[in-house]
């Protein structure tokens, strides 16, 4: 969960009560009653997926988000605001999107970031994300079993042999590793984080949708 101290306090409050108001109650999903797969190809309909990425490659902006498929907090960020993003920012061509997967809440957080390493090979580790958060588990509760994860992969329509073998590889590890370090070296507090990169720079901004904006048209140069 996003660990903060002062302004930032507001953010994890607001983001909490919109968790609460959007949380299933269940301490774990049921994996043949998976809910949110027609509104996840919905909101990614339309839009290229390229590992990682969402949006045009040649967009002049990107926009980072590190988050724990498993924590809470990730969740409503994902159903409240990322929806904002893609059709404000995104479907303009105004910044792309990318996920990195930053597992922080334990042993059975790595293993469902082995599993959005498995989607992100098949170009689909937005769809996953969103589909997992829309039938995401209680953090305290071990949910996200194998079942769960070739479940949500059969929702967003990935090939489940190749999936289990990426799932089960030495390069997910690698992949995770390489994301632990990165959030380390950039000194971020928790889970979701957001950073901002263009032209005019980098920044780490809060996980709201005015923050991103902002930060997306400052580092885009055209801030004023």
């Amino acid at each position: 969960m996003l660990i903060a101290t002062g302004a930032a306090v507001v953010v994890v409050i607001a983001l909490i009560a919109v968790q609460q108001l959007t949380s299933s109650g269940s301490s774990a999903p049921d994996p043949s009653k998976l809910t949110g797969i027609e509104t996840v190809s919905a909101e990614f309909d339309g839009l290229t997926q390229t590992a990682g990425t969402v949006g045009n490659a040649n967009a002049k902006v990107t926009i980072e988000e590190y988050g724990d498929l498993r924590c809470p907090i990730c969740k409503a960020f994902d159903n409240g605001v990322i929806p904002q993003v893609l059709t404000n920012l995104v479907r303009t061509g105004k910044a792309k999107l990318t996920y990195r997967t930053w597992p922080i809440l334990g042993p059975n957080s790595v293993f469902a970031a082995r599993a959005a390493y498995a989607a992100r090979q098949q170009n689909a580790l937005w769809s996953y994300a969103a589909l997992t958060y829309l039938n995401q588990g209680d953090e305290n509760s071990n949910w996200f079993t194998k079942a769960i994860a070739r479940s949500l992969a059969a929702g967003v329509g990935l090939d489940i042999k190749r999936f289990d073998k990426d799932m089960a590889s030495a390069a997910a590890t690698t992949a995770i590793n390489q994301v632990n370090t990165a959030a380390t070296a950039l000194n971020l507090p928790g889970t979701p984080s957001i950073r901002i990169t263009g032209p005019a720079g980098s920044a780490t901004v809060q996980a709201t949708y005015d923050a991103i904006k902002a930060g997306v048209q400052t580092a885009s140069g055209t801030a004023g």
